[in-house]
């Protein structure tokens, strides 16, 4: 990629004790030019900069796998994430069945290469699907209100359902289950 090289390029030509870096080798700080070229492209993951002496630099990376769409409502800008709920491009607001859709309307919009939410709510996100994915329950949408006691649900059939954030998911998902099959 000509921008990866690019900013590669640039770092190389920084100056470490008034000598190019590019002039030796030793001088490359292979963990700082890995953080700069996160900090650049967050799409890229588990980043290594591997000093090959005498013949240069092997630079290795994974892309990011989306997993989902984080709207974030209040800014209306809509972020891809990935597995560990890391922001890593931006993304229209889509509906569909493809990805996972949240639709945050508590949540400021984060920056790509941050999380999409703190830890304990993304899992919860995560838990959620799993366990309607389980109880072959089809995902519309996850919508995360104002209001910080639940998460709601609209499903592929239309109908929404309301999940509190207080309480375990399990037992919840359980009871909406079983009433489904009585219904």
């Amino acid at each position: 990629n000509e921008e990866i090289r690019g900013i590669v390029e640039t770092y190389l030509q920084k100056k470490n004790w008034l000598v190019p870096i590019a002039n030796n080798i030793f001088g490359v700080d292979d963990k700082a030019l890995a953080s700069t070229l996160a900090q650049k492209f967050p799409v890229l993951k588990n980043i290594t900069v591997e000093k090959k002496y005498f013949h240069g630099l092997i630079i290795q990376a994974n892309h990011r796998e989306a997993i989902g769409i984080w709207c974030f409502q209040k800014q209306g800008s809509c972020l891809y994430f990935d597995q560990d709920g890391i922001a890593f491009d931006r993304a229209a607001d889509s509906s569909g069945t493809l990805f996972l859709m949240v639709h945050d309307y508590l949540e400021d919009a984060k920056e790509l290469g941050g999380r999409v939410a703190d830890e304990e709510s993304f899992d919860r996100v995560l838990e959620l699907k799993k366990e309607l994915d389980r109880t072959k329950i089809g995902i519309s949408r996850i919508i995360i209100p104002e209001e910080l006691f639940r998460i709601n649900v609209k499903t592929t059939e239309g109908w929404e359902a309301y999940f509190s954030t207080a309480d375990a998911l399990i037992p919840q998902t359980k009871a909406l289950s079983i009433f489904l099959a009585n219904k």
